[in-house]
């Protein structure tokens, strides 16, 4: 503390937030339409991703049922929008998503921390009230 320049009796307090949290929360998202690089999603800043707004882009991997065969694609960076029509419903960056990914899959955005969810809000009649909870410990038999 008295490198801080702190008195003794000062109590040092701090809100650490998405670095004690991060990985405890990951979202999954539907691709409603694509437009060539420009995705189109069922959430946005509006919703669970309003911390994309100040903050990096999350890791994201689109999460699709496997098919009997596959080309492997190429990957590209895609601008993702969110479904509520208002200009500033846009994510900053891009997503580096397979270049095949299309309306109906689902792409999930890891590492939403702390404050996804507690940010939402309902504007344009969007609901975030879907929530489902994954226990990733063993269940005993």
């Amino acid at each position: 503390m008295k490198a801080l320049g702190l008195r003794r009796d000062c109590v040092l307090m701090c809100e650490p937030g998405r670095a004690l949290v991060a990985e405890a929360m990951s979202l999954v998202v539907q691709v409603q339409l694509r437009k060539g690089d420009r995705l189109y999603i069922n959430d946005g800043i509006y919703g669970s991703l309003s911390e994309m707004v100040t903050d990096q882009p999350a890791p994201a991997r689109p999460r699709r049922p496997p098919r009997r065969v596959r080309p492997r694609p190429s990957w590209c960076p895609s601008s993702s929008f969110g479904p509520t029509c208002d200009s500033v419903d846009v994510l900053p960056g891009n997503f580096d998503l397979p270049s095949d990914v299309a309306e109906g899959d689902w792409i999930e955005i890891d590492r939403l921390g702390a404050y996804s969810n507690s940010n939402a809000t309902r504007f344009n009649g969007f609901y975030p009230e879907t929530l489902v909870l994954v226990d990733d410990e063993p269940v005993p038999v």
